[in-house]
């Protein structure tokens, strides 16, 4: 899995890995790092690699933009390094933002399946956290962005109804698949996309 938050401040994704963990199988977590955390770790089953970006809540524009490229690029280099190792069956990718999708690119390449999970619809995200800078162009782009994620996915998850995300032209084939149920979420219909 790739997360830009602090793995133990993310609920969601500690629920999903901790229950995937909790069925047997091996799970390695790509998160931010926090100055006092180590790099590596382990907790309940599931390994933890922390890379050293810290978040910047509040910052402008520009400094989130330089924290998740920075994070993007760490993550596809230790991701690239662990799967020489481990051999991932599978890459989750928690969103945002979407273009961390990006990170497990290689692996994608060499035919590794990834998941896209769409927390936020990031368009939506943007014009609320930065209503100033919201233009025509900028929600065009962050759409771009978007759609180009989905597209490079071969899963979708989201939570939230994304109306605007025309998931049909993605969607090359249904697969029934499902996410395993975490106390506070029931079965999650997945659709694969190539």
């Amino acid at each position: 899995m790739v997360v830009h938050s602090y793995y133990d401040e993310d609920p969601r994704v500690r629920r999903e890995a901790e229950s995937v963990a909790a069925s047997g199988r091996p799970v390695d977590v790509f998160a931010l790092r926090r100055p006092s955390d180590p790099a590596h770790g382990e907790l309940e089953g599931v390994s933890i690699h922390r890379l050293d970006v810290q978040r910047h809540q509040g910052a402008g524009i520009g400094t989130y933009l330089r924290e998740y490229l920075a994070f993007t690029a760490r993550a596809a280099a230790a991701l690239v390094r662990a799967h020489r190792r481990r051999r991932y069956g599978l890459v989750q990718v928690h969103t945002i933002p979407d273009f961390l999708i990006a990170a497990a690119l290689p692996l994608r390449i060499v035919g590794v399946p990834i998941v896209l999970d769409l927390h936020e619809a990031m368009p939506e995200f943007f014009r609320s956290r930065f209503p100033r800078a919201s233009n025509p162009v900028a929600h065009a782009l962050l759409r771009l962005q978007e759609r180009l994620s989905i597209a490079i996915a071969t899963a979708v998850v989201t939570r939230r109804h994304c109306a605007h995300i025309p998931t049909a032209a993605f969607v090359r084939a249904a697969a029934d698949a499902s996410v395993p149920r975490t106390p506070l979420q029931s079965e999650v219909p997945l659709k694969a996309v190539a």
